[in-house]
């Protein structure tokens, strides 16, 4: 298992370019996410903290669980924006980054992770990736992992050139 290490490198100078820091609340990923940041030059400036949760057939802890609004309506938000809102709450980081999904396939389903950016409280990206049914946990996780943190990658990009 080995981190890309020229994508960490750009994703640290970014953030710490930009001041910027970031969280992250997952669980088909098992910390990963988590340990990639943790692994940047700069983690202590940047990294605010996650949160790893066990699925276990379970709904997501109640965090992350759909919240009623005022008039008592319940939000249709996917479970992956709220985890990547909440946590950047929680941790009061600029960005937020929140996954979940399945790695165990009953051989008609496919391996899947949905996965949600979140920068200053508005969703920037929020999508669903599916590999193969045959698809090992480890290479599923260390794919997911490099897929999102290349997604963070360019919206970082798009954020430079917006500025």
């Amino acid at each position: 298992m080995e981190l890309n290490n020229r994508l960490l490198n750009f994703i640290n100078d970014m953030l710490t370019t930009e001041h910027e820091t970031v969280s992250v609340a997952e669980n088909i990923t098992s910390g990963l996410l988590q340990f990639s940041f943790s692994q940047m030059r700069n983690a202590s400036t940047i990294f605010k903290g996650g949160f790893t949760y066990a699925n276990n057939g379970v709904h997501a802890p109640e965090i992350f669980n759909e919240q009623p609004d005022i008039t008592g309506d319940s939000s249709d938000m996917p479970i992956a924006e709220r985890m990547a809102l909440n946590i950047s709450r929680i941790f009061r980081s600029d960005w937020g980054i929140g996954v979940h999904g399945n790695l165990i396939s009953d051989g008609l389903k496919t391996i899947h992770a949905h996965y949600c950016l979140s920068y200053r409280n508005e969703v920037v990206l929020s999508k669903t990736l599916e590999l193969h049914p045959k698809t090992s946990a480890m290479s599923a996780q260390m794919y997911f992992t490099e897929f999102i943190l290349g997604c963070l990658n360019c919206e970082l990009k798009k954020l430079l050139v917006l500025k």
